[in-house]
């Protein structure tokens, strides 16, 4: 039996020191990196243009879920200079990965704004969709653009623009709003829906509705009295 001891003690004594190194903490394998700490290494030395275009090719070709979303976190942090890029795969209705393109854009914000109202005027129902739906995602930061857009030449986003404007509900676009409204030469779709938005805001457009009571288009003194009424109903 002590013989048997004897010879075992070799076997079990490394055994024992490879267990306490593990235990202890004093040795640990490498945590690998995380797809977005990759990405960031691969193009950190590389000029901003070539960065975009590598991010978007992981985006588009080969990259795995994870390598894509962290794609879009960086596209996001490089901010304006990623713009052109997005909005030229956005503008591409057969394109494969829309999500993530959009998810960039509505990341970036405010920037990306003035390129996206260009879009719903595009003729594929797709990329008016999408282009609709950045801007609702970045809302109130889209509200001084989109009403400028209001009064622009293009009269073909003006409906998509005021339905924005109207689900925003931001009192800083009463003003214009109510400019359609009261114009009695306007489109008389546009002018009801001008008057919609105006309720939907609420109480900040009453006292330019009030204006409307003293119209000489007596249609125009009626809708503006039932729109009043609406508001201060709460309806």
């Amino acid at each position: 039996m002590e013989n048997i001891l004897k010879k075992s003690v070799p076997i079990l004594f490394p055994i024992l020191i490879i267990a306490s190194l593990n235990i202890s903490g004093c040795y640990r394998p490498p945590k690998p990196k995380e797809p977005y700490e990759t990405l960031q290494s691969e193009i950190k030395a590389k000029a901003t243009k070539v960065k975009v275009e590598y991010l978007v090719d992981v985006i588009q070709k080969h990259g795995s879920d994870e390598e894509q979303k962290a794609a879009v976190k960086l596209l996001a942090e490089i901010g304006k200079p990623s713009i052109a890029a997005l909005i030229e795969k956005i503008k591409d209705d057969k394109a494969k990965h829309r999500d993530d393109y959009l998810l960039a854009l509505k990341l970036i914000g405010e920037p990306t704004v003035g390129e996206v109202i260009i879009l719903l005027d595009s003729d594929k129902p797709l990329v008016r969709e999408d282009a609709f739906a950045i801007l609702l995602a970045i809302g109130k930061d889209a509200v001084p653009s989109l009403i400028k857009s209001l009064s622009s030449d293009n009269k073909n986003i003006r409906p998509s623009i005021i339905s924005l404007l109207a689900i925003i509900k931001d009192e800083r676009a009463v003003e214009s709003l109510a400019k359609v409204f009261l114009d009695e030469k306007e489109d008389a779709k546009l002018r009801t829906q001008a008057l919609a938005a105006l309720v939907s805001i609420g109480k900040p457009a009453v006292p330019h509705l009030a204006r409307a009571l003293h119209a000489d288009d007596g249609e125009t003194r009626k809708a503006a009295s039932l729109a009043i009424e609406q508001i201060t109903r709460g309806r």
